[in-house]
């Protein structure tokens, strides 16, 4: 992995959570402006398909992210390294069910009114 900030490490996980929350915000809004919502496809409209699939691709993204920071924990040759990523992976893990939870209303909520 390469060297980059500490805090921009520790942030990864809720970074994406922040981009994923922005995201998601923005295509339910473009959703129901162009009626999406009004579209079936089976048993869900478009615009809650669409929700469904970034929300679940935010958390599958900050588990990669969470699995590639807890993978690359150097050796005990340096303990302040070595402890930001053990911190910062265990944030990025956080953020996955702080994302399934947050999106949550994606499953159930109705997307325009």
């Amino acid at each position: 992995m390469t060297r980059s900030s500490p805090l921009l490490t520790l942030a990864a996980g809720f970074t994406i959570w922040a981009s994923g929350f922005a995201v998601i915000y923005a295509v339910q809004g473009v959703g129901c402006a162009y009626g999406w919502d009004l579209i079936a496809l089976g048993p869900v409209s478009l615009l809650r398909l669409v929700l469904i699939l970034l929300t679940v691709a935010t958390a599958a993204i900050i588990y990669v992210v969470a699995r590639a920071l807890s993978g690359a924990i150097p050796g005990k040759e340096r303990e302040a390294s070595h402890f930001m990523l053990s911190v910062a992976a265990g944030a990025a893990l956080l953020a996955v069910p702080a994302t399934l939870f947050t999106f949550a209303g994606v499953f159930i909520a109705t997307a325009c009114s």
